[in-house]
Formats: C-alpha cells, sequence, structure tokens
C-alpha cells in the first residue's frame, strides 16, 4: 500500500490536475502561466521547508559528501526558488 501511496499515486495526481486544467481552459497553450508558476512555486517553498526539517533531524554519523550534497541540494532548491519567483514576475 506504501508503494502505491508515494510511488504511483503522485505522478497520476500531477497528470490528473494537468488534463483538468487542459479541458478547464479550452487546450494545453490556453493554461494561464501564473497557475503553472504558482504550483511550482508552492512546491518549492515544500521541498525547501523539508530540507530545512531533514536538517535538523540529521544524523551525527553523516560523512562529509553526504553533508555536501545535502547542502547542494537545499541551494539548489533556492536558486530554482528564485528563478520561479523572478519569472513570475516578468
Amino acid at each position: 500500500m506504501d508503494f502505491l501511496k508515494h510511488t504511483l499515486w503522485p505522478g497520476i495526481k500531477v497528470r490528473l490536475t494537468f488534463w483538468w486544467w487542459v479541458v478547464k481552459y479550452g487546450g494545453k497553450k490556453n493554461i494561464p502561466q501564473e497557475l503553472i508558476f504558482g504550483k511550482i512555486s508552492g512546491s518549492m517553498e515544500r521541498m525547501k521547508e523539508s530540507l530545512i526539517q531533514a536538517m535538523r533531524h540529521m544524523p551525527k554519523n553523516l560523512s562529509e559528501a553526504e553533508k555536501k550534497e545535502f547542502f547542494d541540494l537545499l541551494r539548489t532548491a533556492e536558486a530554482l526558488e528564485n528563478e520561479v519567483e523572478k519569472t513570475k514576475k516578468n
């Protein structure tokens, strides 16, 4: 059951949401960019918050390579969130 919940359901949910937007707005090209960027920025914000929570509970026996990879991921999430915000403003 966890496999379905964590592996299959997110993909199905994204596809159903996309096709709902296609039907609602009358085609792929008619979906408002504000809607898409709003969803992306919300997703980036949740991912960043999850990474910060993971950092608070980070085990002490992590290797330096694992710590470096984690902090690189956190910086990448922040950079992506900033790019989405910048694109959303333009």
